[in-house]
């Protein structure tokens, strides 16, 4: 799913329950990701990820 899909797809949670409109982030999980793909999110914008340990 683009990134793009996900981002709307929160806002339209965030409206329906209440919530400020971009008061939810999105944490991205890049663990065991191919690196092409963690670059790809990375162009569309993506600026917060989690690990649990450096790979």
């Amino acid at each position: 799913m683009p990134l793009a899909d996900i981002l709307d797809r929160i806002a339209r949670e965030e409206a329906r329950v209440g919530r400020a409109p971009g008061s939810t982030r999105l944490v991205a999980v890049s663990k065991v990701q191919p690196v092409e793909r963690v670059v790809a999110v990375l162009e569309q914008g993506q600026r917060l990820f989690g690990e649990n340990k450096v790979q």
